[in-house]
Order: structure tokens, then sequence, then C-alpha cells
């Protein structure tokens, strides 16, 4: 778009340009008088200089739209060469002299459109001077310009199809008058009868064109352009030598080799006339070759070139490069303080020695220049800084990242150093007299909370300081802390959601910790409610909600709804808005409780709903995705699996010389498939080819400096996949240092599971070949230093990695030590005024005894700890007695043995609340797995106010988007072969809870059978018209229609026939399929009793631990020992009873060491907190679930996995779980796809 900028050229520079020409013929340097005329002689006249100035600011010819009806003062300060004084005549636009004004001042009332004031300024010597004021009027239209639905100025389409241009305008001058004109800006004047504010036009079979309207409202003329052009109306490949070519990858020549470059450009403009412009770039800069044509041979001197063709058929230009080189004559290593490698972490102040060892096979004449930055240019480059190395003393940024450029003169080569800070302060935050753990905190305006952070850091200059913020609209604010205590904040809670940060520092780390405190709103309930075409969304219950549907067609209608529960007498009021890129948030004017949308595009469209009841408010988030082709599903799916010598790896790792075999098996592959292999030296460098290996198989031989090799697949020229094997030389030992002994208390492991609070020595025993001292340093993973000497002995609290640094001067050892713990095993109980359950219905003011019950390992010597909903501690005791108020009321109880705690929640609910109980065949149980047919009867009971319940179930099979089913208290399903998730809304009044079933199906059934219940009449027939009645199937919530006979006509002898007897559906369930009213009682499986829930089952190799969470499913709670693969798997039989795996527990895989690869089973739907931790050598993750949500991934679940892992999950969760991944730990470096 052409904006302001365009309209001051189009409606002014023109006449500007003559105007000056005008005033410089007349008021011109030199002059002759009329006395002189007569003699021919000329005299010098004196010179007059002007500065103009408007409302006492100089005036610079600079574009000043001033507003319809103000009042402004032109002036102008005259000075003559000769001093004398000067004398003014003011003119209007028509050069007539305005009277009575003859100072160097004019006061004007601004009028509409442009506008133009002079001033004449002469002596009596005989000077004179002109000079002009331009006013340009006031902007007085806003235009906004589309092109068919989509609000933009430009548009790609195919020849022939029909553009709509269209601009809507609206004035402050003259709303109702508005004048426009079309124009194409090769045709150069106007478009006969285009005088409305749209434009249609049939999409030529040429390049680019540009079309502009005039948009006039009689004061203002505002040019509003658009460009229609061809869509993708070039292809081209590239050849080089007759081969195929791929962009952005290097070809590797002979030296003096001449290259045959080819772009074999197609265009869709039917006659184009294709042009080529070749140029290319090297040391010396970039030049222009003399090629016309799509080929060009290019002589490939020493060193590195990239040779350009730019390629234009008058609708797209696109340039195309090819890159050559001759063999690369640098190879180097990298080493930080003597140690190899480009990557190192380090404290404050510590010193820090980065080099280069450089070699070059032309000369050994080096260059070197250091930079510190991300890249290579004058404002990175440090001033001499031009040897091998680099001396500095690590600062106070937490990353930093240096380059040292080399070169021989021909090729240069570019070495990155990461030098990053060892994290030495851990946070932990409190609101009141509690941790915060993620929980959403509610507190009254004008409530005091006191906010505390604790500091612990490992830095050995520790100086703490704490720096206390809000963050508002308008910025930050600064706090003051407690008197005396730097690290506790005590703030007033205002409205609506306040954020808090202490920012620490320690002298060598600073961490920041975020507060959230929540408004409590009065007034009783307030839910949003989110659904399209008729499918509820669950979507959390917070203040904003989101939903997602990836599934739309263009084309498509939709139909949004926001519905809100709300108690009290507050009016509920709706804002539906919709976003784009240029405007953000845009109101729609529609304030109801459902919108119709179109899906227009494929792309994603955001709409939301802003709902508002008293002092409440909510916002719900529609996310509109549109496919304009089916989405491969899994089968249909390209996978490739790489081999290194025959086995599954991505890998190399073997001595210089040694040959590998590489292969890759392509499952799914498209047609015209081609695959290139290519070598790569480093990260910096371009992808180089290996000339003709152009097949699924490559025999590499390790080289250094070869960093990694890669396979690009292909299809019809274009890239859709790329294979990396890594490589990893293994360089010959020259270690000095043998470990002789290690051992834990005396017995040589490095290995133990032991009881909390334990003892544990551990020692290290190492001789060295160079008789030099040798030094012991132990460490915690992670580089927190523990202390010296050939042993270490501490107190065991929880699982965790050791490991001791043995040096004797010229090598380095680590052995590491893995310590476990085995915790004690209790549990507990709740019970609410002694009844065992953890809520319960009060009346307001009713004494409460709440309590917990522990038996099991030290539960005599378990520690309490009650607190309110407010974080504030209420008592230490195993029971609590309290009070109820007139709302809900939330506590926990902090069951602790010392190392490790447990948080049990309880809710009491006034009068008039409900409580609800799933059941499932008439057993307490919110789950079950099937078989295929067996059924089953889900079942909500109620205690509280019943009058006027109302019950509505859903079917789920993501977990996402519930389709609605019965209305009974009750809902029978038939097992299938997927899973499912129901949900039943139980509602009275304006109180709604959720409950939640899920139903699991055992191994493959086959093809899904529907089960279709008795049908609704959804539209009833007539005698001129058919009827419908609508089925849902009960399993799946799929439904089906049947056509209801017309009734028959009436007379005095008949009566209309019943539209129940109409046609049946003409698919019914078999005979050999159960009713879904005639549920069957599964036989039990096993004669022994079941396990408690909570009970703990061990694997038959006595390494892997579930534990048993519902009456058939269990968590996957601790990997039994370090493989490299682990598949989780879906189901475990015990004692001949088959469980379900529907959870992984908290850290059941923390700091493993081994781990590479894992499955995650379709059937899991829970990750516990800090499951994979720190498994630093996990690369490959395959979430086959799709139930999971923000909720049901733990806090930094993935946090601590391999920087270069790939975690691939289902396709249609792919844009939310990328969101919650990264969320729980998962780093920007990792793949998710």
């Amino acid at each position: 778009m052409r904006g302001k900028e365009t309209l001051w050229k189009q409606t002014t520079k023109l006449p500007l340009l003559i105007l000056f020409m005008a005033v410089f013929l007349w008021g011109g340097v030199l002059r002759v008088n009329a006395a002189d005329a007569f003699t021919g002689e000329a005299t010098q006249l004196p010179t007059i200089t002007i500065t103009p100035y408007i409302d006492n600011e100089e005036y610079t010819w600079q574009y000043l739209p001033l507003e319809i009806d103000s009042k402004h003062t032109l002036s102008v300060v005259a000075v003559a060469s000769d001093g004398s004084t000067p004398t003014y005549v003011w003119k209007d636009k028509d050069g007539n002299p305005i009277e009575k004004e003859s100072t160097n001042a004019l006061e004007i009332t601004k009028g509409i459109g442009n506008e133009s004031y002079s001033v004449e300024v002469t002596t009596e010597s005989g000077g004179f001077e002109f000079f002009s004021f331009f006013l340009n009027p006031e902007e007085t239209l806003q235009v906004t310009q589309w092109i068919g639905e989509e609000q933009t100025t430009s548009v790609s389409c195919q020849p022939g199809q029909s553009v709509t241009l269209e601009v809507d305008a609206n004035s402050t001058y003259d709303n109702n008058n508005i004048k426009y004109q079309w124009y194409a800006e090769d045709l150069g004047h106007p478009i006969k009868h285009a005088k409305e504010s749209k434009y249609t036009l049939q999409k030529h079979n040429k390049g680019r064109e540009i079309y502009y309207c005039e948009i006039n409202d009689g004061n203002y003329i505002f040019v509003a352009y658009f460009e229609v052009r061809l869509k993708d109306t070039l292809s081209v490949m590239q050849y080089v030598n007759g081969s195929p070519y791929y962009e952005f990858t290097t070809m590797e020549c002979e030296e003096n080799e001449v290259c045959h470059l080819e772009v074999s450009a197609t265009s869709t403009i039917e006659g184009a006339d294709i042009k080529y412009q070749w140029s290319y770039s090297g040391l010396d800069g970039s030049h222009d070759l003399d090629g016309d044509g799509p080929t060009y041979d290019f002589k490939v001197e020493e060193g590195e070139w990239q040779v350009k063709c730019l390629i234009d058929d008058g609708n797209d230009s696109m340039s195309y490069s090819f890159r050559l080189r001759t063999e690369n004559s640098l190879s180097g290593e990298q080493y930080i303080n003597d140690r190899k490698g480009s990557y190192g972490r380090f404290v404050r102040g510590e010193p820090i020695e980065m080099e280069v060892r450089v070699n070059s096979s032309l000369n050994d004449t080096l260059t070197y220049q250091w930079y510190q930055g991300y890249w290579c240019d004058d404002s990175t480059i440090m001033n001499g800084e031009q040897n091998s190395s680099l001396n500095i003393e690590k600062g106070e940024d937490t990353e930093s990242q240096y380059i040292c450029k080399v070169s021989d003169g021909v090729f240069t080569r570019e070495y990155r150093f990461n030098i990053s800070s060892i994290n030495t302060l851990r946070l932990t935050g409190y609101i009141n007299d509690y941790v915060d753990n993620d929980d959403m905190y509610y507190f009254a305006p004008e409530e005091v909370v006191t906010l505390r952070v604790t500091a612990n850091s490992s830095y050995e200059n520790e100086q703490l300081e704490y720096q206390w913020c809000e963050e508002t609209e308008e910025g930050s604010i600064n706090l003051t802390p407690e008197d005396g205590s730097p690290n506790v904040c005590k703030v007033i809670k205002g409205e609506g959601t306040d954020y808090y940060r202490c920012l620490v520092s320690d002298g060598n780390t600073q961490g920041v910790y975020y507060f959230n405190l929540y408004e409590e709103k009065d007034g009783g309930t307030f839910i949003c409610i989110p659904y399209i075409d008729g499918v509820r969304y669950d979507s959390g219950m917070g203040e904003e909600q989101y939903v997602y549907k990836y599934d739309c067609k263009i084309g498509q209608t939709l139909t949004l709804r926001a519905e809100v529960l709300a108690g009290g007498e507050d009016a509920i009021s709706r804002q539906w808005e919709v976003y784009d890129d240029q405007n953000g948030w845009t109101s729609l004017g529609e304030k109801e409780e459902t919108i119709t949308v179109k899906i227009d595009s494929n792309s994603t469209k955001e709409y939301r709903c802003k709902v508002t009841c008293g002092n409440k408010t909510g916002e719900l988030y529609y996310n509109l995705t549109a496919q304009d082709t089916e989405e491969p599903g899994d089968n249909g799916e390209l996978q490739v699996i790489s081999y290194v010598n025959g086995k599954q790896s991505s890998e190399i790792e073997g001595k210089i010389g040694e040959k590998v075999n590489l292969s890759l098996e392509v499952i799914n592959a498209p047609e015209n498939i081609t695959y290139q292999w290519y070598k790569k030296e480093d990260m910096d460098t371009a992808d180089v080819i290996l000339k003709g290996e152009t097949d699924t198989k490559y025999i590499h031989t390790i080289q250094k400096g070869i960093g990694s090799i890669s396979c690009g697949i292909y299809s019809n020229g274009k890239q859709i996949y790329s294979m990396i094997f890594d490589v990893r030389v293994a360089e010959e030992s020259q270690n000095t240092l043998t470990v002789k002994e290690y051992s834990i208390n005396g017995q040589p492991t490095n290995k133990l599971e032991c009881k909390p609070g334990q003892e544990v020595t551990l020692k290290v025993n190492a001789t060295s070949t160079t008789g030099n001292d040798i030094s012991y340093t132990w460490y915690r993973e992670g580089g927190v230093k523990l202390g010296g000497g050939d042993s270490y002995t501490f107190s065991q609290t929880q699982y965790q990695n050791i490991y001791c640094l043995i040096s004797d001067g010229v090598s380095d050892v680590y052995q590491w030590f893995e310590l476990d713990i085995d915790y004690y095993d209790w549990f507990v109980s709740q019970y609410i005024d002694g009844e065992k359950t953890n809520e319960a219905i009060r009346k307001e003011g009713t004494p409460v005894k709440l309590e917990v019950k522990a038996d099991g390992e030290n539960a005599d010597k378990l520690t309490y700890q009650w607190f309110n909903n407010k974080n504030n501690i209420l008592g230490t005791e195993s029971d609590l007695s309290v009070e109820t108020g007139a709302k809900e009321e939330t506590y926990k109880c902090k069951v602790s043995d010392g190392y490790q705690t447990e948080v049990y929640w309880f809710y009491l609910k006034p009068e008039g609340d409900i409580i609800v109980t799933p059941r499932i065949n008439g057993e307490k149980a919110d789950e079950i797995t099937l078989d295929v047919g067996d059924t089953a009867e889900l079942k909500v009971d109620v205690s509280g106010t019943t009058d006027g319940i109302t019950y509505q179930w859903y079917v789920s099979k993501d977990e996402s988007a519930f389709r609605p089913l019965g209305t009974s208290a009750v809902q029978r399903v038939i097992g299938d072969n997927s899973y499912a998730a129901y949900l039943c809304v139980v509602r009275v009044g304006t109180i709604e809870e959720k409950v939640y079933f899920y139903t699991y199906y055992e191994g493959d059934a086959g093809e899904h059978v529907h089960v279709w219940n008795d049908g609704v009449i959804t539209k009833e027939p007539t005698q001129t018209e058919t009827g419908i009645k609508t089925y849902t199937c009960l399993t799946c919530g799929e439904t089906k229609e049947e056509i209801l006979d017309k009734l028959p006509p009436t007379t005095e002898d008949t009566k209309p026939s019943n539209p129940t007897t109409g046609t049946k559906p003409s698919t019914q369930p078999s005979q050999q399929t159960p009713s879904a009213q005639q549920p069957q009682t599964p036989s039990a499986s096993a004669s022994s009793p079941a396990p408690a829930i909570g009970a703990t089952l061990v694997s038959s190799d006595k390494k892997t631990v579930y534990k048993v969470t519902g009456s058939n499913t269990v968590e996957y709670k601790k990997a039994g020992s370090n493989k490299a693969k682990v598949t989780i798997p879906s189901t475990v039989t015990y004692q001949g009873r088959k469980y379900q795996v529907t959870s992984i527990g908290t850290k059941a895989f923390k700091n493993n060491k081994k781990l590479k690869k894992v499955v995650i089973p379709s059937t899991v739907r829970k990750i516990g907190k800090q499951a994979f931790i720190n498994c630093k050598k996990l690369k490959s993750i395959t979430i086959k679930t799709n139930k999971l949500n923000a909720k049901a991934i733990g806090s930094k679940a993935f946090k601590g996995i391999n920087a270069k892992a790939t975690i691939k999950v289902p396709k249609k969760k792919l844009k939310l779980y990328k969101k919650i991944l990264r969320a729980k730990g998962v780093s920007a470096s990792v793949r998710i796809k």
C-alpha cells in the first residue's frame, strides 16, 4: 500500500514543480532596472534572504495538514544584502493582493482542500524576492482496502480470475458525498464508468498490474493502490553440467574447471519474454556477467564463488544462486582453556582463553580477526584482537558468542565460541505462608498479600540483590520491599489480575520469579462456555479460554456460541471481534450469544467474544484453521528410517579412515523421488554436494573436518525431507590417568539406592603416568561444586548424580555416581467430620473438622501444615477445625516426612451447591477398559440441591471437542476399537459441575461399529414436505439422518399417520451386537482380589514399577533400568488382570543417563512433573496420545532433554502440543513435528 506519502506526491508534486519554475523565472537573481535599460548596462541589485514561519515554527516545505477553520499565522523574516528596509505585499492563490496586509505576517483561517499564499518582498534600492506557502488539507478520509473478503492491497491469482477491489472510506468532512475514480496504471487515464467504491476486473494473462482509486470527499484526496499479479508463474529447475542442482548447497569443483550452469525456466504467461541476468561474487566483491540467456559457462578459479541468475517473466522476478568452490584449504580445531571444544560454562570473573588451531594447505600465512556477537561486521569487530587466541574474563552476561574469522587469502572460515554462565541461583516463591506451586490464587481488592522469594546460591562471591516490580500496562513500577527483608514485599490487591516479579542476582546469575494474583469475584457463578456448531469445547475455567478447530473447509459456515452462566442480577453483555494482522482486534458489531462466520481462506482466522457481567469479565478465543486438501493419515505419511552399518541409527562414530555404510529406508515414498548426499564441515557452512551419490545408500570414509553427512530427499525437484547423520571422530587416546578403584560406602560400585537421610561416602583412587600430583574435585550434576579430596561424604536426601573430576594437569577423567533414594512408603486418607471424603456441603457458620489419617512407613513421624485458599497457615496437626462461610472454601494439608511432600485438598461448599460422584456399573470410578461389544453404565450421583437438575452428556475422541449425547443421569456405552472421553454436565440453576469418564479398548478390534440410539425427530413431516429423524451413535457421537415420508392427505375417514412409524434406519445394530439398553456384566478375569488403588506393581523382570490408579488403570511410576530405548506399554497384565497405562509418574525417567528414545502410547493422558528432566541423551520422543492438554503435563516434564531432540506428535495436535511442550521445558532448539 502506498499511503499518505503517495497522496502528497500524486496531488501536489506536479503543481509545485510548475510553480517553482514560475517563481524562479519571475524572481531571478540578476535583474535590469528601467534606467539601465536605455544604456544597456546591468546593475547588480541587492539580494533578499527570506526565512518563512508558520505559527512561529520555521517552514521547510514539509507535508503539513491543517484542520479546517483553524487559525494560523504566516510570516517571513526578510534580510536585504544592502541593509535596506523591506516592504511586503501578500497575495492569494490567484495572485490578487490582500488588502491591509503590508507587514511581514498574515493571519489566515484554513479552508478546504489545498491552499496557497505568497508574499512579495521589495526594497527601495530595487531588491525583490518572492515566497509561497502551500497549506495541505486536513486528513478527513479514513480508508481501508479490501480484495474480495480479505483486507489487503495485493493478490496473486490465476489468469481470467475475477478480482474485486474495494475501498471502504469514511469522511469526517462530508461522508455523504465521497467520490471515487478508478485508474489502471498502464492506461494512463481513468477507467470509464468505474466511479464506485468497488471495481471488479478479470485478471489478464500478463504480469503485475497496478490499479488505484482516487477518493475525494471535497476536502482531501486519498489515492489507494492495489497490485494484482499472476500466481506462481515461474517454475525453475537448476542444473550443473547437466545434473540437478539444489539451491543453498555447494558444488565442489576442480581448480579452473568450467561448469555449465543452467536455469530451466518456464512461465504460465502465454508468450512471456523471460529475461535472464547473470552475476557473480567472490573475494573481490560482486560483478555482472555478460550472459543474458538460460545458461552460462563459469570458470571456477581457486576459492569460493556464488553465481546468480535473476529471472523475470514480467510477473515474477526471482534470483537463483549456484555456490561453487574448489577444495577447502582450511582445517582447524577449537579450544577453550586448552580443552578441545567450542562451548563452555563459567562463573563471573573466571579467566577464559579461546583458541583456534588452523592449518592451510595453500600457505602458512593466516590472518585472524575476532568478533563479539552473532555475526561478523563493523558493529561486532574487536579492534586489536588479531591473534589465534583471545583472553577474556567471564562477565555478567548469561550467554555470549565470539567468532574468530580465519583466512589464508583464498578461503575464509568462521569459528564460533559460545560462552555461557553456570547457573548458581535457585529461586522459590511464596504467597503468604506457602510455596507458590503454579496454582491460581484469588484475593479481594484492597487485600494485603505477602510475597516472598528465597534464593539459594552456589556462587563463591555471593552477593544477593533483590528488585521488586509490578508490571502494568504503562510499564514496570519499582516497589519497596519490607524493612530489613529485601526478599519480602507486601502488596495491596488491585482490580483484575496483578502481575509482580522479583529480579534476583547473586553476582553471577540473574533470575526472575513471577507472581500472578487473580481477583476474587463476588456475585456467585460466572462461567463462559464456547461452542462451535453445537459442539462444546472444554478449554478450562480461567478468565481466558482458547478453542482450536483445525479441520475447517474453505467456504464452510460455522456458528460460534458463547454461553454464559452467571449468578446475581447483573446483566450479561457480549462483544464479538475478529483479528487481522493489519488492524489487530476489530469489532464485528455483534452482541448476541451466537454469530455466524464463513471460512474464506486457507489460513487461521481468530475470533474473540468479550463477556462482561458486573465486575466479572471473560474472553473466549476461537481459532479456526482451514485446510484445502485432506490431511494425510498416519498410513500415508512419509517415514524415513536411517541405518549405520545395518543398525538403526543416525550417529557415526569411528576412527579416521574407517568406512561406514549409511542407508535409508523410505516408507510411503511419493512419485518422482530423488536423493542427493551431502557433507557438511560445520554448522556455519553450506551442504557440499557429494557428486554421483544419488541413491539411498552411501559409503562414508571418516575424516577430520566433516561434522555431518546428510541425504536430501526430493519430489519433483522440491526437498521434502533431510536425514542428518552426525559424525564423531574417535581420536587415539592419549589419556595419562587410570581410575584404579571407586566405591560407595566401601563397596566397589557407582550406583546405590538408600533410605532418606542415610550417610553416604563416595571414594575414588587414580594413578598417573606423568608422575604429577592428582587433584580430585566433586560436583553435583549441573556443575555445582561440592568439595575436594579423594572422598566425599554427605547425607542422601534425593535422587542425584555426582561426579568427581580427576586431573593430573595433562588429562581429565570424570567418574560418575548414581544415587537413588528409596522413599518411605506411606499413604493418607481424607475425612470430613469422620466421613471418608474430601468435599462436603455445609450450612454457613457450621463447625467442621478436616482430618488426614496416615498409615505406612514412618507414618508416626510425618509433619502437617494446613493452609486456606489464600495460602495463610492455619495449623500444624493432623486435623483442623474450621467454620464454614457463605461461599465455597478450599483448604489444603501439606504432609511431609522431611524428604517427600504430598498435598491433600478439601472443598467445603455452601448450601444450594451440589457434589457429584462418578460411577461405572455401580462402582465409584471414572474410567474403564472394554472389549468390543461390552457395555457399561456411566452414572453421576448428585448430592445437595437437586431441584431443577439437568444432565447433558457429551462424547469426545480428543478431549477437546465434545459432541452432545443424551440428557438423563445415566449414559450407556458400548466398547469399540477406540478411546473415548465422556463428559456429563450437571446443572442446578446457574451452578455447573463437570464429570469426566474415560473408556479404553482392548487391542486392535478393526473397523468401528456404530451403535445408534432410538433417534429424535428433528423435522416433523407434513403433507407437502418429508421429515427428518436424527440418530446418534452411543459410542462416538456421530449422527445420521432418516427421511420420514410425507403425511397422507387428511380426509373424513383418515387421520395423519404417526411419523415415528416411517422407514427404519438402514443400519441397525446386528443381533451379535449387544443393545445399549441391555448391558452385559463382564465376567471376572481372575479369582484373586484386585490390588488396592495406590498399590505398587513390579514387572516380571523386577525392574519397571507401576502404581495402581483405578480399577483397571495404572501409572508408569519408574523406569526399571537405564535402557537406551524404552517403549511404554499401553497395557500391562498382573495376576490375570489387564490394566491400561494412562499416566507417566513424576520423575519417572529423571536424570536417566542412557535414555535416547522413548515412545509414549495412545492411552496416556497425563505426564507427571519432571518426568524426563535432565535426560540429556534423549533425542527421539514419539507421542502417540492425543489426550494431553496444558494441565495434563507437569511442569519441567521435558526440561533438559537433548538440545537436538525431535518430538513427533499427532498431526492434528501439532499446534497445540507445540505451545504446551514449550511451556513444559522443551527448548526452542528441539524440533516438534
